[in-house]
């Protein structure tokens, strides 16, 4: 979600560039825009160190400009990782989902004081 305050603070952390400093690093700031997508920074310049203008990264201008219309933001979904030939670990919580329809099993048709009396007697409680 985009957070105003955020963007102030860093539009006042980086100060004002030279319009021929921006345009120096206009070919890094715009590759560092494509890898860190809406965390890039804005690039706020102008002559003489006055602010004149701002470049920022397309996906925080298009928020502005929902933000600006009123359009409610609907977070993206995470990139689904890339598939890899290596064996990855399997996490205890992923190992459990995994096992979930075997689970399930074991208690179809348990009233939930059977289920807690199990758990009680397992756990020793």
């Amino acid at each position: 979600m985009l957070n105003i305050s955020k963007l102030r603070l860093t539009l006042a952390e980086d100060g004002v560039q030279a319009t021929s400093i921006a345009r120096a690093e206009l070919t890094t700031r715009v590759s560092e825009f494509r890898d860190l997508g809406d965390d890039a920074r804005p690039i706020v310049f102008g002559s003489h160190r006055k602010p004149q203008a701002v470049v920022v990264p397309y996906d925080l201008f298009t928020a502005l400009l929902d933000l600006a219309e009123g359009v409610p933001h609907i977070p993206r979904a995470a990139e689904p990782a890339k598939r890899s030939r290596k064996k990855t670990k399997v996490s205890d919580s992923a190992k459990i989902v995994q096992n979930l329809p075997e689970l399930e099993k074991e208690h179809v048709g348990a009233s939930t004081q059977e289920l807690l009396d199990q758990i009680m007697s397992k756990w020793k409680l």
